[in-house]
């Protein structure tokens, strides 16, 4: 597989909806390209940082707008882990505010 395709197919493999021999061959590549893998563990981080943090009100073209961030900067042939928490800083300070002072 070539890391553009393997980058495509992060989020199903992350959420188990891959098929044995198309998650297979991610993991394959995952183990052997260091770049891919460490992308991985960035988006993986990402995921579980913000299921942990619950769910919050956003305005309503948040969503679609922080996920097309999310993806441009996780599809970058260039991106790396900073990219990603610069981006993921920049939306949550966004998104926080937007909801104005918290009471």
């Amino acid at each position: 597989m070539i890391c553009r395709h393997v980058r495509s197919l992060l989020s199903d493999y992350l959420d188990g909806e891959l098929n044995d021999d198309a998650s297979q061959q991610v993991r394959e590549h995952l183990d052997a390209c260091a770049r891919c893998a460490e992308r991985y563990r960035a988006f993986r981080r990402t995921v579980r940082f913000i299921q942990a943090k619950g769910q919050v009100e956003v305005p309503a073209d948040s969503p679609e707008r922080t996920a097309e961030r999310f993806y441009a900067a996780l599809m970058s042939p260039d991106a790396n882990d900073d990219d990603m928490r610069r981006v993921f800083a920049e939306e949550t300070q966004r998104l926080v505010n937007s909801q104005g002072p918290q009471t």
